[in-house]
């Protein structure tokens, strides 16, 4: 069997791909992962064969977000839940921006072009796309393969969709002046007159969820649970992470979405200031120039990167923005978490801040309350508690029992044949 993954150059989304194309791999199918040319060293390092397509994406000059300040609120938001708001207008305003602003920047058509010219010579039996890269359904679609969604986080969108149809369909409008199939349908007339728009398109045929049990939105789709295998890319150990810490080990870090998108970081003055208090280790993911700090704590080591994998083990606790990559990698490996809010909700961060909260396993800090004395004392819970640390190793258990990426590749093989 071929397989070609579908991702925009955005290396947090591509990461959660790699376990499953690996699965695949190992079980003998071909695999291939096409993106823009900015990601294509990063998936030949995953030991995957990269297919370049379109123009590079250029997502580190902030492209999407660029010049919004901090706490400004984005055209859009996928966690709306107040009935009130939940208007046809407000629902379609809102499933229009993933057409005609994400995806004309994440999937243009050139890039479309390109991966038409591959798999009209690859032929794939399968496309796993990327929740956010409707390129991935458009080829599958034109090259007659079967196709899968593959989540980067909880599942807002399949959330909106369907309220969306349920909306449309109230008001006797199914099928008119639905944004997103007038995208998909517009793109499938540019190569081939005869293709018409299946709803399939836009959910896929079934989603691949890798996000932990505890924050799945369950939203009704056919959904492909799987286990969250945390990939960084490449790792070295270095001889500071085979030492058993002396104290307790937080970890900071700010993610790598929020360097690639041009979000604003969480104050590091102020959590730098909190921690230095602290009877305990800190090891922030980030560089002293980068950090705008001029006093670091004697207890704060500064690095560039290490990979979550590695150093969470052996940790404490977590401070972070809560994107969904290091929430999950937080969760398989049983750390209690601390989110500290940089002001923008991108996709859900402080709904899943809220479900970790009430599970027991973090705190959450908004970003009006934000004082290094605030913050110490959240770490301070975070560290003395034992119930934080029992919460989030009953989390990791859940983690744990779901289905590997091996496990899953049956049926992503009777998919593809049926």
């Amino acid at each position: 069997m071929r397989v070609l993954f579908v991702t925009a150059a955005i290396k947090s989304h591509f990461t959660l791909l790699v376990p499953v194309a690996w699965a695949l791999r190992a079980a003998g199918h071909e695999v291939r992962v096409a993106s823009q040319p900015d990601i294509a060293g990063v998936i030949a390092d995953s030991g995957l064969p990269a297919v370049p397509a379109g123009p590079a994406l250029g997502l580190r000059r902030g492209k999407l977000l660029a010049g919004r300040p901090s706490g400004e609120r984005l055209p859009f938001d996928v966690t709306e839940k107040r009935p009130e708001k939940l208007t046809w207008d407000h629902v379609r305003a809102t499933l229009m921006v993933f057409p005609r602003m994400v995806s004309d920047v994440l999937a243009c058509d050139a890039m479309l072009d390109d991966l038409v010219r591959f798999t009209a010579r690859w032929r794939p039996d399968l496309v796993v796309w990327d929740a956010l890269t409707y390129t991935g359904p458009v080829v599958a679609e034109l090259c007659g393969a079967a196709h899968v969604r593959a989540l980067f986080g909880p599942d807002h969108l399949a959330r909106l969709r369907a309220l969306f149809l349920r909306l449309s369909a109230d008001r006797e409008l199914v099928g008119y002046d639905d944004p997103v199939r007038q995208w998909l349908t517009d793109r499938l007339h540019r190569y081939d007159r005869g293709a018409s728009f299946d709803e399939d398109m836009v959910l896929g045929q079934a989603t691949i969820d890798p996000m932990p049990p505890c924050v799945r939105t369950g939203a009704g789709t056919r959904t492909i649970p799987v286990r969250f295998v945390p990939h960084s890319g490449r790792a070295v150990v270095e001889d500071w992470l085979l030492d058993e810490p002396p104290r307790p080990l937080i970890c900071l870090t700010l993610g790598t979405s929020s360097r690639d998108l041009g979000l604003p970081s969480p104050p590091l003055a102020e959590l730098f200031g909190a921690v230095a208090g602290l009877d305990a280790d800190v090891v922030a993911t980030v560089t002293r120039a980068q950090s705008g700090v001029h006093h670091v704590p004697g207890n704060v080591r500064l690095t560039d990167f290490v990979p979550l994998d590695l150093l969470l083990p052996r940790c404490a606790a977590i401070v972070h923005h809560f994107g969904a990559g290091s929430v999950a990698t937080a969760v398989v490996h049983g750390v209690p978490q601390l989110r500290v809010s940089d002001g923008v909700n991108l996709w859900g961060e402080p709904d899943l801040a809220a479900c970790l909260v009430a599970e027991g396993a973090a705190l959450n800090v908004d970003a009006s309350d934000v004082t290094a004395g605030i913050l110490a004392d959240n770490l301070a819970k975070l560290l003395e508690d034992p119930g934080f640390r029992d919460n989030a190793a009953r989390l990791r258990q859940q983690a744990l029992a779901e289905p590997s990426p091996h496990d899953i590749v049956p049926t992503l093989e009777e998919l593809a044949g049926a």
